[in-house]
């Protein structure tokens, strides 16, 4: 599968995914349910960073040929971090981000330098990767964000039920005082 299409099947998948529910079991489901997508998005990390090297390497053979001759630049191409965090997306060069990535420890880098200088104009081939790059830190950002509204939200259920369940039992102990109350009143008029 090209990836293209894997973007676009992933893009997908995640616009498909269910409201978030407000009842603890329906959101432990979809927790559940989210894993796998999680797992498939950073284990397509390792494709994603072998496009990016190919397509560098691709794109300086033909700007070495355009440059008749002229040593083309080595691009650096360090290690794809999935990112499932929100970060600077731009179609200019990737730098590291201080934001912590899902999962990961806070500071750490995720983004991978493109080797594209500031003063030179992007190639077709640059404004590919970078689109397939994008793409796939917005399914990384989607993924992240859903993750923490899942947590935040079975959270704040599990607060609704206990405040819930404190109010039954207050009921409960004033309905059974009103009872025995009632009831000695009743002997009491007898």
């Amino acid at each position: 599968m090209g990836v293209y299409m894997w973007l676009s099947k992933m893009e997908q998948r995640v616009e498909e995914l269910e409201p978030l529910a407000v009842d603890i079991d329906m959101l432990n489901k979809q927790m559940n349910d989210l894993k796998p997508l999680t797992q498939e998005y950073t284990g397509y990390s390792k494709t994603i960073d072998k496009v990016n090297e190919l397509g560098m390497q691709y794109d300086n053979v033909l700007r070495g040929s355009m440059d008749n001759g002229s040593p083309s630049r080595r691009s650096s191409v360090s290690p794809r971090k999935p990112s499932l965090t929100p970060s600077l997306l731009s179609s200019g060069p990737r730098r590291p981000s201080a934001s912590p990535k899902f999962g990961g420890a806070p500071g750490s880098p995720i983004r991978r330098e493109s080797g594209i200088p500031m003063f030179q104009e992007a190639s077709p081939i640059q404004t590919q990767l970078s689109e397939i790059n994008n793409r796939y830190d917005m399914i990384g950002i989607r993924l992240g964000d859903r993750d923490r509204e899942l947590a935040n939200m079975r959270e704040e259920v599990k607060k609704y039920l206990d405040l819930l369940k404190g109010l039954a039992q207050f009921i409960e102990k004033q309905e059974r005082a009103f009872l025995k109350n009632l009831s000695q009143q009743t002997k009491e008029a007898r």
